[in-house]
């Protein structure tokens, strides 16, 4: 038995050699050390809104909307080349790997609170389903803004100016209403 031993670790040495490996008792190059991040930046952990990923993934979210991402909300985040959707399950997470993270794309929308996201993990475990799938029941939907936020001003009225419409500031439709309604009074 001894002697198989030693006979695949030559077998080892000769297989560097030729491929020109470094030696095996040589200590890999150190990796290069992670981006620091931006000053105020969070890390966020998020779950991907994927069938077949159902796992967590660390990004970071600059200070300026730092301030409206908190634990439920709906995002969009750079997955492999592909813009996907996905819940911010905590905030200001200590990274857990010598990786670079990735910035956050995009808040979409307010979505399950806190104790929901925790009553969807505990189903997909109970029912033996993903968390992503039992997130996507709880959540709206459609987007929904911070009520705290008031929606940006109108630039631009759709209707026309009252002075450029004939009738004294009258759509031709109300003018038309009118032609119907009034004989039948």
């Amino acid at each position: 038995m001894r002697q198989n031993a030693a006979v695949s670790g030559a077998d080892d040495l000769e297989q560097h050699r030729l491929f020109d490996l470094p030696p095996l008792d040589e200590p890999e190059p150190d990796e290069p050390p992670a981006a620091a991040l931006p000053e105020g930046a969070r890390v966020l952990r998020v779950l991907i809104d994927e069938p077949a990923i159902d796992r967590e993934f660390e990004y970071w979210v600059d200070a300026e909307r730092g301030a409206e991402v908190r634990v439920g909300s709906i995002v969009r985040v750079d997955l492999r080349g592909r813009r996907v959707r996905g819940w911010v399950v905590a905030v200001d997470v200590e990274p857990t790997g010598d990786y670079e993270l990735r910035k956050l794309s995009k808040v979409s929308s307010l979505g399950p609170p806190p104790a929901l996201i925790e009553l969807c993990r505990w189903a997909a475990g109970r029912w033996v389903g993903s968390t992503a799938r039992m997130l996507r029941t709880a959540s709206p939907p459609t987007n929904v803004a911070d009520p705290g936020t008031s929606p940006p001003p109108r630039t631009r009225s759709n209707s026309p100016r009252p002075d450029m419409v004939r009738g004294g500031g009258a759509s031709a439709s109300a003018r038309w209403v009118r032609g119907i309604v009034a004989p039948l009074r």
